[in-house]
């Protein structure tokens, strides 16, 4: 039976007024399977160029071959290739993943031509994933390398987190782009750090160590330049406060600015000599 130019519900309503003569008609059978065919071939139109899984094309195949369609049907022939498609796909993406360097701009590739493939969700997630870290941990190297060119050294990332993101990286088990410029940042930053350890003798010591000794040249540094700090004659022992003369500087606490002695530069402490000269202690 060929369809011609009649439509689906046509056959449909046919077949509707048939069964209603309560006669038990070989050819109302043989309407039903041409209207599920009919129905198939509808269907087979409409899927074209949606995006659908692989399981869903499978599914449509098999109902289409129960039908009794030939192998030939060009219809048929389509979804075949098209769950080809998909199967080498899902062979190639799992491929991809597997190996232990995994080439990213390859599987981006793969992620964007699933757009036009049916495909497992589960495997399409697992695609998407991995690029998701990846594109992230791209993002992080590009902002920390142009933070670490900030003028303002105070605005600069901290050693720490670039090496945390740089650890990061080996789980990736790639380099994504940046990455060899960051990573001559924080060289030149170890550098520092060595040079700086190898300044006070401790070439070996953990990095805290440098910390400290920075800190002990930053207040002795404060102390050396600081403008207030003027030679003075003998002062009460800081056991005896005295009042606050009208007019001195005093701290953002209310206090006054201790008295330093010495060529420390500190405030009084322990026992301490006066030179009859200068009147230091």
């Amino acid at each position: 039976m060929m369809r011609g130019t009649k439509s689906t519900q046509d056959y449909e309503e046919l077949c509707e007024v048939g069964k209603t003569f309560s006669v038990d008609m070989p050819e109302i059978e043989q309407l039903e399977k041409l209207i599920d065919r009919l129905r198939w071939r509808d269907q087979a139109r409409d899927k074209r160029g949606r995006p659908q899984t692989l399981k869903e094309v499978a599914d449509f195949i098999r109902t289409g071959s129960d039908m009794g369609l030939a192998s030939t049907d060009s219809d048929l022939v389509y979804y075949r290739e098209l769950k080809l498609q998909g199967e080498l796909w899902e062979a190639k993406a799992k491929e991809v993943m597997n190996v232990e360097h995994i080439h990213y701009q390859q599987l981006d590739a793969l992620s964007k031509q699933a757009v036009t493939l049916p495909v497992n969700p589960a495997t399409l997630a697992q695609v998407d994933a991995i690029l998701k870290k990846q594109r992230e941990a791209q993002e992080k190297i590009v902002s920390l390398y142009e933070k670490s060119k900030d003028p303002d050294f105070r605005k600069r990332p901290m050693y720490q987190e670039v090496r945390t993101v740089m650890e990061a990286l080996e789980e990736l088990n790639s380099k994504p782009n940046g990455t060899t410029d960051l990573e001559k940042e924080q060289r030149t930053h170890e550098d520092w750090m060595r040079r700086g350890k190898k300044l006070f003798g401790k070439t070996n010591a953990p990095l805290h160590i440098l910390h400290q000794h920075m800190q002990i040249v930053r207040d002795r540094n404060e102390g050396c330049f600081d403008l207030r700090d003027k030679p003075r004659m003998p002062v009460e022992p800081s056991s005896r406060e005295h009042s606050v003369e009208p007019g001195a500087e005093v701290t953002q606490s209310g206090k006054p600015f201790p008295d330093v002695f010495c060529i420390c530069r500190k405030p009084e402490a322990s026992m301490m000599i006066e030179c009859e000269l200068c009147h230091e202690w």
